[in-house]
């Protein structure tokens, strides 16, 4: 009887590692880029130095969240945009690390209400899992 229920022990924990080493998980990585250089902007920034959106552009800040999604529309891993940094006097970049996204057919990325960009997993896994996004001119 002992005998038994070690086997069946056995069998369930290897059936546990095959499920999970079916269901890897990627790193979605990248720099999201503001750009905002309109006459109107107060968004000079200081090469170097740290920066955020403001005006219209408010939302883009340390803490945004970046959710990836399944060809489905569903959320299946959500993370945030780092502490931006200036790039030049109209260019703030935001690192982008979303962990632990499962394996889709596609992925759309979306910072904020800022719309989807959609990749399939051949050219997230050719990119090596990463996306730069941009918003404003």
């Amino acid at each position: 009887m002992v005998i038994a229920v070690l086997v069946v022990a056995g069998v369930a924990i290897a059936g546990v590692a095959s499920r999970a080493a079916s269901h890897a998980t990627h790193t979605v990585k990248g720099t999201f880029e503001l750009h905002d250089s309109s006459p109107y902007s107060d968004n000079y920034w200081t090469s170097g130095g740290s920066c955020e959106g403001s005006g219209g552009y408010s939302d883009i800040q340390e803490g945004a969240t970046v959710n990836v999604l399944n060809q489905d529309g569903t959320v299946i891993a959500t993370g945030a945009l780092g502490s931006g940094t200036a790039v030049t006097r109209s260019e703030c970049d935001f690192p982008i690390n979303v962990d632990n996204v499962p394996d889709a057919t596609f992925y759309k990325i979306e910072v904020t209400h800022r719309g989807q960009l959609t990749f399939s997993k051949s050219e997230m896994e050719s990119n090596d899992w990463t996306v730069h996004p941009t918003l404003g001119s």
